[in-house]
């Protein structure tokens, strides 16, 4: 991998992840970007969701290193890897908000099982998260009673309300119609400007993927085959890329060119 300009927030080197004779990690490499927007695309069984938790420091890698801010976090306890989860806020594939919750309850649930702010404060701040969002008023709606838009918005909330360095788009465009998904991308590309951490979405999506990535990186057969700014990724004669990228049926709309 070329090394590039901007600063490296997440370094992944040489990790391989099995599970019994399934090999499904099988030496990646990947450097995710501060403060911009990184997409790590590829097809059903690429290893997209395990290299995700290895990520988020959900599981230990089999072997290899991620390096977080120039930590290995592979090697770390479980009290020093809480902390390191703490760091990531995840937006799930189905926003995964509870139903029995109303929209305040649900942005308000990670405050209140992490830290022990006064319930004023917590009201105070779920009530920013939300305006910034674009829901100020919804505090007391039921997700049921919510678009899928709104919804996502509000996952969006919750994942930011510990104030993540690192926000985790898993899937988000998943099972939406075309006009849905495009709403989701101006979603996750308002977030960044707001936001201004660090984003990793995961995805197939190839519209997501130009319409929201600072850089791409390919994932294929367990490796990244193609990383790089998403014009360089467009322009490949990687010919696994351009299968991919001729199977998507997608021309490239690139969002983010520098």
């Amino acid at each position: 991998m070329t090394e590039p300009q901007d600063p490296i927030h997440i370094r992944v080197e040489d990790v391989h992840k099995s599970y019994g004779e399934n090999h499904v990690l099988r030496g990646v490499d990947l450097l995710i970007h501060r403060g911009k927007t990184n997409v790590v695309i590829g097809g059903s069984g690429a290893g997209k969701t395990v290299l995700l938790r290895q990520l988020i420091a959900l599981e230990r890698p089999d072997r290899g290193r991620i390096l977080l801010d120039g930590q290995d976090v592979v090697s770390l306890g479980e009290v020093q890897l809480n902390r390191i989860r703490r760091r990531f806020g995840m937006v799930f594939q189905a926003s995964a908000l509870f139903d029995s919750m109303t929209v305040f309850e649900n942005v308000a649930f990670p405050l209140r099982e992490h830290t022990r702010l006064p319930g004023r404060e917590i009201r105070k701040r779920v009530a920013a998260k939300l305006e910034v969002l674009g829901l100020g008023g919804t505090e007391n709606r039921m997700p049921g009673e919510m678009s899928g838009g709104m919804r996502k918005r509000a996952a969006v909330a919750r994942a930011l309300i510990l104030e993540p360095e690192i926000l985790i788009y898993d899937e988000p465009t998943a099972g939406l119609d075309p006009i849905a998904s495009r709403n989701v991308d101006r979603l996750i590309n308002d977030t960044a400007e707001h936001f201004r951490g660090t984003s990793v979405v995961i995805s197939h999506d190839m519209n997501t993927t130009f319409g929201v990535g600072h850089y791409v990186a390919l994932l294929h057969e367990g490796r990244i085959r193609a990383s790089g700014r998403p014009a360089e990724i467009a322009a490949s004669t990687d010919p696994v890329v351009r299968r991919f990228l001729a199977a998507s049926g997608v021309t490239p709309v690139i969002t983010h060119a520098g």
